[in-house]
């Protein structure tokens, strides 16, 4: 444990709190507040830098990580996964477990979700693409983070080119989800595939549109020229 450490990172955040801030992200971005500081996001990135300490081994930034997440703060959060993200270069197979169990018992709301999958996942399955097929399976998980995550942690390669196939085969396992935010990943996801792979996007969303949900539809289809989405589009 580090509880010294975690209050000098406590002390700078609340130094930064935008009680205004806070109240927009709960009324506009309709996010539980409970544990949200009301920092913002260039504050956070500013004392995650100043206080990573490069000559802490990664399994040392990694239990400080922990100790972080649990307190369930989403600033702490944040930080979390800026620093491993970081430490991209000491990235091992043995970890796909821990981002997996951080996803699982950590993250409660999209934002998060977000910044643990585009940002330290993306990075790993880029690192290691033989996990990516593990994304599929993710699809059937009962929590909805980690469905949201399963579309969202293939976005960092998909706009490097890869993953195109492993996206599509997510996307057909998510027709059927319930949840908006998950519809709305699956959506993002797509939607930055169609920027490397237009056409196989195009033909995807043509051939799925009458029984793919709607949000979803257009969330993927946002980036399109304006023919080919109103094509898509057209029921």
């Amino acid at each position: 444990m580090y509880p010294d450490f975690i209050e000098k990172i406590q002390k700078g955040l609340e130094a930064n709190i935008d009680q205004d801030y806070r109240n927009t992200i709960r009324d506009h971005f309709q996010m539980n507040v409970d544990n949200f500081l009301g920092v913002r996001m260039p504050a956070v990135r500013q004392i995650a830098t100043s206080e990573f300490d490069k000559t802490k081994k990664f399994n040392e930034i990694l239990s400080l990580c922990e100790d972080l997440l649990g307190t369930g703060i989403y600033e702490h959060k944040i930080i979390s996964f800026l620093w491993v993200q970081r430490c991209k270069n000491d990235l091992l197979h043995e970890h796909f477990d821990t981002f997996y169990r951080w996803l699982s018992e950590y993250v409660n709301d999209w934002s998060d979700c977000d910044t643990l999958c585009t940002n330290v996942l993306g990075e790993f399955l880029f690192i290691y693409p033989e996990f990516a097929p593990q994304m599929e399976k993710w699809t059937d998980s009962k929590n909805k983070w980690v469905r949201r995550g399963a579309a969202v942690s293939l976005i960092f390669g998909l706009r490097k080119g890869i993953f195109l196939k492993t996206a599509f085969s997510v996307a057909d396992k998510l027709l059927d989800e319930e949840e908006d935010l998950v519809l709305k990943a699956s959506g993002w996801m797509l939607k930055e595939g169609s920027k490397s792979f237009q056409k196989e996007v195009f033909d995807y969303l043509m051939a799925n549109k009458e029984v793919m949900p709607r949000i979803t539809l257009r969330y993927a289809a946002e980036k399109m020229p304006e023919k080919m989405r109103t094509e898509i589009m057209k029921r």
